[in-house]
């Protein structure tokens, strides 16, 4: 219910805050709900003491309490977007990095298991922008990324430059199949 859900996020957010290591997360948050009655959530955060900002993931139990939480990202910006349970039984994360990839931000994908550890993460993308808002995956166990990528052109100056929304294929450990697909 979405009263069990607000208490959850409320002693979520009170867990968190009162561990001293965040501020509140400075992005939306994706909940998927558990076998066991508890969930999963994935917020971007940002680190008390420094500007930039990290993936977290975090499980609870059917009373809301924390049974763990994971970060991922590296020493720049790490954004979350979306998050998607996986047919093995973990999840799949996809979201932006300026901390790895071809540089700028690129779409970074995190593939973990039910505990939260990393099983593979991979970037997409090239020197310009590229953000990743949400994951599917398909039914031979890979993934379809949705994005968008900045188009840069002009040769004088600052270039011109706009997003345009795509689509990427990837297989089940992240290698490209078919690469930036014009999307709806």
């Amino acid at each position: 219910s979405n009263e069990t859900i607000m208490k959850i996020l409320n002693l979520l957010s009170i867990a968190v805050l009162s561990l001293g290591l965040f501020s509140s997360p400075v992005n939306h948050e994706v909940i998927i709900r558990t076998a066991d009655g508890g969930a999963v959530s994935l917020n971007t955060t940002k680190y008390y003491q420094r500007s930039a900002t990290d993936i977290l993931l975090t499980k609870t139990n059917a009373e809301g309490n924390e049974e763990w939480f994971k970060i991922y990202g590296g020493s720049s910006y790490d954004k979350a977007s979306d998050l998607i349970a996986t047919n093995d039984g973990g999840y799949a994360i996809v979201g932006s990095t300026s901390s790895y990839g071809k540089g700028n931000y690129d779409i970074y994908v995190i593939k973990v298991n039910s505990m939260g550890k990393e099983e593979w993460s991979q970037t997409y993308g090239g020197f310009y922008n590229e953000y990743g808002y949400s994951i599917k995956q398909k039914r031979d166990g890979g993934y379809y990324l949705y994005g968008t990528k900045q188009a840069c052109f002009g040769d004088t100056g600052a270039p011109n430059c706009d997003d345009q929304k795509y689509r990427i294929s990837i297989n089940a450990k992240g290698r490209v199949k078919q690469e930036g697909v014009p999307a709806k």
